[in-house]
């Protein structure tokens, strides 16, 4: 029976969704002489673009999740669709009223904040923010730089990621916003102002200091100075959504999905978490709502601020590629290179992805919203198909390949704690596919030719680095000795897995002999195990939980990898004992000189890789 309920709510929402067909989303058929005669940043018509999005999204049915698109020319919506269900099962369609979790362009509401308090002059953008904080607020700063709201805005903090959880099911776990920072504060391991390494944590931090300098709640301050100017009624702010009743019941109702290697979709629930340090990721809405905001960016009124110069200031650059003047950030916004430059932000939750993207040139936008953590079509190409392609000779011929190859760890990873080992191992390979356009600016081209992002290049600490938009890969040239000290710690352990099965077979033939420190080194093999075992489980649930794990596993995988370094030094120092005796068999002697070089190795992997490092990430 749930079977046939299942296929007629399908069919429901499939046909409510086709229903609407003769809505803003298909005018251009049926009232085409509606549309303005408009060329969009593209170069095509209007109704072409609205032609193939509509043709694109009719394949978003009753039985996908849904897709909210939006794009708008000053304060006129010029297309918006909804398209599949808020919930499959129930045959739930979306509509106007169904909300979206804006994930990481809430941030953009934290910049926006910054600003206006900057425009007061309460704020000053290049002073440390430590003046703005509680004395002795950081506990694992390595370095002694200042930290201004500028690096911030840039992601340029210096802070890897966090293995604390960001998000939690349970509202009881949620802290006061200071005493969730200083609890999930990861370690800094770049100097600021130089590398970008995107950070929530960094992002939650300047929303704590807008609460510090304002003497306001965070989500207080952003409804009275965001959302009511503009009159945002269906947005919420809160991390528990709290302060807007509506929103909170819309979202309840709301399912979300994934897909999955059929590509089909995987239903993952109501999947309603709630972000701890919420400044990062909180904000939850319609998507007139977001469209509304987003249109205040390109409005010369400037709705968000006192003066016009506010704005403009807030879309210039603060950061560059290499040492052009192409921004690669702009007080927190990611500028893109298109067919227009655009400027703007996307996000992901638990349960949504969500862009917005705008250019204050032409003063168009697109906003896009959708119930599934996978995407689709829509949020990928639908900016492009509004903005353009990048014009290859945009920003100069290439003077020639810049040589780019090697192996690039990634600045947005864990490079501290118990998973040092999966940041060092996150590495890019370049190709050479890059072109040097001068002073530090690059261009990647595709294989048949054509302009794809730009780069930037610079230097951190004598290694090159390649800049991208929020993220910088830079140089690494022990990348080969640190993947074989981690091999060689995985295969000690697989070695002494099989010492383990020879000894068992031995025992129940009453063929082992004991020798001198067996016992001690039998335990170390044991446990060589038990550390590669631990280490991959930690790590599951990790991966299975966006990179957080909980207080409870954390120690329990740090305290474990003490004792095996513990045992393996024991073993180490036997066998080493025993060795220098010359008195046992060929074989023994073997086995002394592979246990000491084993236990060596899974020493220096668990130093080196800091598995035991269960604080300070």
């Amino acid at each position: 029976m749930k079977k046939y309920i299942k296929r007629i709510a399908a069919a429901l929402c499939a046909g409510i969704m086709l229903a609407d067909i003769g809505g803003t989303a298909a005018f251009a058929e049926e009232n085409g002489q509606n549309i303005p005669d408009i060329t969009i940043p593209s170069g095509d018509s209007l109704e072409k673009f609205i032609h193939d999005t509509d043709d694109a999204l009719r394949e978003v049915d009753g039985n996908s999740p849904s897709t909210a698109a939006a794009v708008f020319q000053g304060d006129e919506i010029l297309y918006e669709a909804y398209r599949g269900c808020a919930d499959i099962e129930a045959g739930i369609p979306a509509d106007e009223n169904t909300v979206y979790e804006w994930g990481s362009i809430t941030k953009t509401l934290t910049w926006v904040s910054v600003m206006q308090l900057w425009e007061q002059g309460k704020i000053d953008l290049d002073k440390d923010i430590r003046e703005y904080l509680p004395e002795g607020f950081f506990h694992h700063l390595s370095y002694d730089d200042k930290i201004t709201m500028t690096d911030l805005m840039n992601h340029r903090g210096g802070w890897c990621e966090t293995t604390h959880a960001l998000f939690v099911d349970d509202e009881s776990e949620l802290r006061s916003l200071g005493d969730a920072l200083q609890e999930i504060e990861p370690a800094q391991t770049f100097r600021p102002g130089e590398v970008t390494a995107y950070s929530n944590y960094g992002a939650a931090v300047a929303g704590y200091i807008v609460e510090r300098i304002s003497g306001m709640d965070y989500c207080d301050y952003v409804r009275q100075n965001i959302f009511e100017p503009l009159g945002m009624e269906h947005t919420a702010i809160g991390p528990d959504h709290s302060d807007n009743e509506w929103v909170l019941e819309q979202r309840r109702q709301l399912r979300s999905y994934k897909s999955t290697l059929s590509g089909e979709y995987a239903d993952i629930g109501h999947k309603l978490d709630f972000v701890t340090i919420w400044p990062a990721g909180s904000a939850t809405g319609t998507l007139k709502d977001l469209v509304t905001y987003t249109q205040a960016f390109v409005d010369d009124d400037a709705p968000l601020f006192r003066n016009r110069e506010t704005q403009e200031f807030m879309l210039s650059g603060s950061s560059f590629y290499g040492e052009s003047d192409v921004p690669s950030c702009c007080h927190g916004l990611w500028p893109m290179e298109r067919g227009v430059r655009t400027y703007g932000h996307s996000g992901g939750t638990t349960a949504c992805r969500t862009d917005m993207e705008f250019d204050p040139v032409t003063k168009t936008g697109v906003v896009i919203m959708q119930n599934s953590i996978s995407g689709n079509y829509a949020i990928t190409t639908i900016p492009q198909a509004f903005f353009g392609e990048l014009e290859p000779g945009k920003y100069g011929e290439p003077a020639g390949k810049a040589d780019m190859s090697g192996h690039y760890v990634l600045s947005r990873s864990i490079h501290s704690g118990m998973f040092k080992f999966y940041g060092a191992m996150n590495t890019a390979i370049l190709n050479n596919n890059f072109y040097d356009l001068g002073n530090g600016l690059m261009q990647l081209k595709t294989e048949d030719g054509k302009a794809a992002e730009l780069h930037g290049l610079s230097e951190y600490e004598g290694r090159k680095i390649m800049q991208a938009v929020s993220i910088d890969a830079i140089f690494d040239r022990f990348f080969i000795p640190k993947l074989l000290l981690f091999a060689g710690y995985i295969f000690a352990a697989v070695i002494s897995a099989y010492i383990l099965l020879v000894k068992i077979k031995l025992v129940k033939y009453n063929r082992y002999k004991k020798f001198k420190g067996s016992a001690v080194i039998t335990v170390s093999e044991i446990l060589k195990i038990v550390s590669l075992l631990i280490l991959m489980i930690s790590t599951g649930f990790a991966i299975s939980n966006y990179l957080s794990l909980s207080d409870a596993l954390r120690v329990l995988t740090g305290v474990t990898q003490m004792i095996c370094m513990a045992v393996f030094a024991a073993s180490a120092a036997v066998s080493c004992a025993g060795l220098a005796k010359k008195s046992e068999s060929r074989l023994i002697t073997l086995g002394y000189a592979a246990n000491i070089a084993g236990s060596v190795i899974c020493i220096a992997a668990i130093l080196f890789f800091e598995m035991y490092k269960f604080w300070g990430c």
